[in-house]
Order: structure tokens, then C-alpha cells, then sequence
């Protein structure tokens, strides 16, 4: 139930702030609510400052992404911990998010390019996150040969119902 209620919270504070335009620095007044609670069970944390609207405004990319999912899934100490040798070509320098991408990999919770890359600094579309978000919530997206309740076209649309 704390996952659902989890993800529930960052659907709401994803579609208010994720892919908005910048905001300047501000005090924690000007953080809603939402992204406060998210803040207190540890889905997000923000950097430097901790925070702020400047950070909830800035876009996402793919390693920060996987972060977020992996809380929200109960997931995250565990991939920070993996040790699996099999990863991406294009791993990151800190040896946690080696393990994270390993991690990810190994269990096919993002996938790379078709040249074995994970593009952990590209940043990540709206859409992307939440065709994640909603398999996170155990829905599947419509694909050759796997009956499923969104297909990649509709993932904005199907996620807004």
C-alpha cells in the first residue's frame, strides 16, 4: 500500500513540476506539499541545498530516474549494494551507480540502445518516465506478441486516466 500511495505522490508532483520550465531558488514554503512528503519517505532528496523549486524544475535524466524508481519499488539499498559483473557499455564513474546500472540491467527494469548503452546523463521524456511509473504500478505496455493496457503511443494519455 506504501508503494501505491508512493507512486500515486509522484505522479502528482511529477506532472505539476518534472517537465516545467525553470524556477529560481526558493524557500521550502514554495515546495508543495506533495513533493515535501516525497521528500520525507525518501523518494526524493534533491542536491547541494537539498529541495528546492530549482531542483524539482530541472529535467530528469535516465540515472536519476532509475533512483527514483528503484525507491519507490523498495529497490533502491539493494541495487546500491549489487555487485553483478554483466552492465552497460557506458557506465558511470561512481562505483554505486555502476551497481545500480547493473542492477537495472540484470533485471530488466530499464533497458539501453541497441549498441548495449544506458545513456545514464541523456535525459529522460515525459513519456518514458511514465510508461516506467506505470509498469511500477503493474500495468503493461502493449507490445508484439504481449497483450497489455497502453500502447507507447498513448503512455501520456493512458496515464492522465
Amino acid at each position: 500500500m506504501k508503494k501505491i500511495l508512493a507512486a500515486v505522490l509522484v505522479f502528482a508532483v511529477l506532472s505539476s513540476l518534472m517537465f516545467s520550465g525553470a524556477f529560481a531558488e526558493s524557500k521550502k514554503d514554495d515546495i508543495s506539499e506533495e513533493a515535501q512528503a516525497l521528500e520525507v519517505i525518501g523518494v526524493l532528496k534533491g542536491e547541494g541545498k537539498g529541495l528546492t523549486v530549482g531542483y524539482l524544475a530541472k529535467e530528469m535524466d535516465r540515472i536519476t530516474a532509475v533512483a527514483s524508481i528503484l525507491k519507490l519499488r523498495g529497490l533502491y539499498n539493494e541495487a546500491l549494494k549489487y555487485k553483478g559483473r554483466d552492465n552497460f557499455k557506458d557506465v558511470v564513474k561512481w562505483s554505486e551507480g555502476r551497481n545500480i546500472m547493473a542492477y537495472v540491467k540484470s533485471k530488466g527494469i530499464f533497458s539501453g540502445n541497441e549498441k548495449g548503452e544506458f545513456m545514464p546523463y541523456e535525459k529522460i521524456s515525459e513519456a518514458s518516465y511514465y510508461k516506467v511509473l506505470l509498469e511500477t504500478l503493474g500495468y503493461k505496455q502493449i507490445m508484439k506478441g504481449v497483450k497489455g493496457d497502453f500502447s507507447w503511443e498513448d503512455t501520456l494519455k493512458f496515464s492522465k486516466k
